[in-house]
C-alpha cells in the first residue's frame, strides 16, 4: 500500500513538473512550426512576422487585402527603425521616404527587398504600420497619400497606448496556443498548479494570471488569421478564466481594509483588467463580424465580473477610486493616454452598480479635470498631435464622442478651443458604426456648435440619430460641477448634464435620463 502511494506520489510529480513547464510555454515541437520558425530567424531576424509571411505569400496582394496592408505595384508601407536617427537608409532597395521622426522612418519598400533591407547594419526593426492603407484604395507609388500618411511620433503614442505585450501583464509570451496539439498538456501543467494552491488569495492571483494568459493567446491567433471557430473557441476559453477569478475570489472571506495581502491583489487585479480590456478593444478591429459579436458579449460579461471582484474585496467608495486612478496611472502610456484612460472609465461604468459605479464616476471626473489643464497648456503643436491621435487611437467612436463633448463643455469659458475641437469630434462622429446594426448617418460638419450633440439609440441599442442637446445649466454661472454627461431631467423640464449641476441650480431632479428620452424606431 505504501509502495503504491509512493508511486502515485512519483507520478504525480513528474505530471507537476511537465505540466507547470509546459505552462511556462515551450516552443512548439512539430517539424513544420519549428522548420518556419528557424527560416524566420534565420533569415529575416529584424523583419515583421507578418511582412515576413507577405513577403513568402504566394499572392501576396491577396494577403496584404485580408490583413488590411497597404499594397501597390508590388510595395507595402512599413515603419524601419533606425539605432541611430543619425543613419541613413541604405541605398539600392528602393525606398521611398514619406515621413521620419527621429529613429523612425515610414516608407514604401518593395515587398521583395524586405528582408535585405532588414538585415542592413543600422537598422533595428521593419513592421507594418500601425494605421495601414486598404490595397482597395490605390494611388501611384511616387505619390504622397494625402491624410494617410502619420508622423512617427503618431504612431508611437499610438502604438504605446494600444498595444499591450505580455511583459504588460507580468507572464512570458505565449508559444503553445490553443490550435496546438500540445496545449491539453499546458493546461493539465495549470490544473496541476491550481489543486496544489491553498491559499485563497494566491489561488486568485494565479486564476487571474491564467486569464491573461488565455487572452494573450486568443490575440496571437487572431494575428497569425485562424478560423473564426477557433478564435471564438479561444474566447470561451478566457471567459471561463474570468469566472474561475470570480469564484476564487467569493472564497476569500476578508476585505482589504483587513488584510495587506487583499489590497495588493486588489491593486493587479484592476490593472490587469485595464489591459485586458485594451486587447479586447483592439481584437475587435481584427476579426469577422462573427468573432466580434463574441468579443462585445465577452467584454460586457469581464466587465461585469469586474465590478463583482472589486465590490466583494473593498466596499469603501474612496478607496476604489484611489485603486482604479492609481491603476490607470501606473500602466506606461503616452502623454496623451488621459484620453484613453476616459474611454476605458466609460467601459467599466457601464456594468458597474453602487458604490463602485460612483467610484468610477469620480475617477472620470478628476481625469477629465486633469486633461482638460493639459489641453490647456499644449502648444498649438501639441494640440494638433492630440487631435490625431484622438482620431487614430482604436475604440468606440461614441464614447470617443462623448469625451470630446465632455472635454468641449469644460473649456466653455474658452470658445478657441471649444472651436479646435469641434472638426476632430465631426471625424470621430462619421466612424460611429455597429456590425449587427443599420448605417449610421452623421451630422453635418459644425452641427451643433454650441450645445452637444447626444447620439439617439434604437430599442436594440443602435446608434440611429445625432440630437443637439443644449444643457440647463448652459447659460448659468460657473460652477465647481465637472462635465460628465450622466443626464437627468429637472423638474423645470430641462436636461442637465449630471446631477451635481441640477442640485447646484436648485432645480429639483424629476427623473434620471434625459428629459421625454425614449429609445427610437430604426
Amino acid at each position: 500500500m505504501l509502495n503504491k502511494f509512493f508511486i502515485s506520489l512519483t507520478t504525480l510529480s513528474i505530471l507537476l513538473i511537465a505540466g507547470v513547464s509546459l505552462a511556462q510555454d515551450l516552443p512548439p515541437l512539430t517539424k513544420e512550426q519549428l522548420k518556419e520558425l528557424e527560416e524566420y530567424k534565420t533569415e529575416c531576424p529584424n523583419l515583421d512576422s507578418v511582412l515576413y509571411q507577405l513577403m513568402k505569400s504566394s499572392n501576396p496582394a491577396s494577403f496584404a487585402a485580408e490583413r488590411i496592408l497597404y499594397y501597390i505595384d508590388g510595395s507595402t508601407r512599413v515603419i524601419i527603425e533606425l539605432e541611430n536617427p543619425e543613419l541613413l537608409i541604405p541605398q539600392g532597395y528602393d525606398v521611398q521616404v514619406e515621413t521620419s521622426y527621429e529613429k523612425l522612418i515610414q516608407a514604401l519598400v518593395p515587398v521583395k527587398n524586405l528582408c535585405l533591407l532588414s538585415n542592413e547594419n543600422g537598422i533595428s526593426l521593419v513592421s507594418a504600420p500601425l494605421t495601414p492603407v486598404p490595397a482597395s484604395t490605390p494611388v501611384p507609388a511616387s505619390t504622397p497619400v494625402p491624410g494617410e500618411a502619420l508622423s512617427p511620433e503618431i504612431i508611437e503614442a499610438v502604438n504605446f497606448d494600444e498595444n499591450i505585450r505580455a511583459e504588460d501583464l507580468g507572464i512570458s509570451e505565449p508559444n503553445i496556443l490553443p490550435d496546438n496539439p500540445l496545449y491539453f498538456f499546458k493546461n493539465i501543467g495549470r490544473d496541476i498548479q491550481s489543486i496544489f494552491t491553498f491559499n485563497p488569495i494566491a489561488k486568485a492571483e494565479l486564476k487571474l494570471k491564467f486569464s491573461s494568459e488565455k487572452l494573450l493567446e486568443t490575440k496571437k491567433l487572431a494575428e497569425k488569421n485562424k478560423k473564426p471557430e477557433i478564435l471564438v473557441k479561444g474566447l470561451e476559453n478566457y471567459q471561463a478564466e474570468v469566472n474561475n477569478v470570480k469564484i476564487a475570489v467569493e472564497r476569500i472571506k476578508e476585505k482589504a481594509k483587513d488584510n495587506p495581502k487583499i489590497s495588493a491583489f486588489l491593486d493587479k487585479f484592476v490593472k490587469q483588467q485595464i489591459l485586458q480590456q485594451k486587447i479586447l478593444q483592439k481584437l475587435e478591429t481584427q476579426v469577422s463580424p462573427e468573432v466580434f459579436a463574441k468579443i462585445q458579449e465577452t467584454r460586457e460579461k469581464h466587465l461585469e465580473k469586474f465590478g463583482e471582484v472589486m465590490t466583494k474585496l473593498e466596499d469603501r467608495k474612496e478607496e476604489l477610486q484611489n485603486l482604479l486612478e492609481k491603476g490607470l496611472e501606473e500602466i506606461k502610456g503616452s502623454e496623451f493616454k488621459d484620453f484613453k484612460n476616459l474611454e476605458i472609465l466609460k467601459d467599466l461604468e457601464e456594468k458597474a452598480t453602487g458604490t463602485s459605479r460612483e467610484a468610477i464616476q469620480k475617477a472620470q471626473e478628476n481625469f477629465l479635470k486633469k486633461l482638460r489643464t493639459k489641453f490647456e497648456q499644449m502648444s498649438s503643436e501639441e494640440q494638433g498631435e492630440f487631435k490625431l491621435y484622438i482620431n487614430e487611437i482604436q475604440g468606440d467612436a461614441q464614447k470617443k464622442a462623448e469625451i470630446l463633448e465632455n472635454l468641449r463643455s469644460e473649456l466653455k469659458g474658452n470658445p478657441q478651443l471649444r472651436e479646435e475641437l469641434l472638426e476632430t469630434r465631426d471625424k470621430i462622429l462619421n466612424k460611429i458604426e455597429n456590425k449587427n446594426c443599420p448605417a449610421f448617418t452623421p451630422p453635418q460638419p459644425g452641427f451643433c456648435k454650441d450645445g452637444r450633440i447626444v447620439i439617439k439609440k434604437s430599442e436594440q441599442g443602435c446608434p440611429v440619430a445625432a440630437e443637439c442637446l443644449i444643457p440647463g445649466e448652459f447659460n448659468k454661472a460657473k460652477t465647481a460641477c465637472i462635465t460628465l454627461w450622466d443626464p437627468v431631467c429637472g423638474k423645470d423640464r430641462r436636461t442637465y448634464s449630471n446631477k451635481c449641476f441640477a442640485v447646484t441650480a436648485g432645480v429639483e431632479i424629476a427623473s434620471s435620463g434625459e428629459c421625454g428620452a425614449k429609445p427610437l424606431a430604426e
